[in-house]
């Protein structure tokens, strides 16, 4: 069971969940990182506004830091890298695929009756 919101709230953990965030970490993460839930970081950020603008700043460093290692990944030629981005991240990769595969589907005989 998560300690109480208060228990929570140090220099040192609220330092730690930034930190978690800019690496690209979930909030829940770093909520386990300091014995905590996410209701307890989020209960921070409602009464702080300079650490809830640290987390901002934070987690779009950490989505950086993450995009930055994927595509990094992509120009070196890794192919689940590249899957991964086509799939999740270019909607016209999705259509273009669904299109592919709804043609193919049409176009092939069913073998139940060959």
């Amino acid at each position: 069971m998560a300690r109480p919101l208060s228990e929570h709230n140090t220099e040192a953990n609220r330092k730690l969940v930034v930190r978690a965030l800019e690496l690209g970490l979930s909030v829940n993460t770093a909520a386990a990182l300091i014995g905590g839930t996410r209701d307890v970081i989020y209960g921070w950020r409602r009464r702080d506004e300079s650490f809830d603008e640290d987390c901002r700043v934070a987690a779009a460093k950490g989505k950086v830091a993450v995009a930055t290692q994927l595509m990094r990944k992509i120009q070196e030629g890794n192919l689940q890298a590249i899957m991964f981005w086509l799939r999740t991240r270019t909607d016209e990769f999705r259509e273009a695929r669904e299109a592919l595969v709804s043609e193919a589907a049409e176009s092939t005989p069913d073998r139940r009756y060959v």
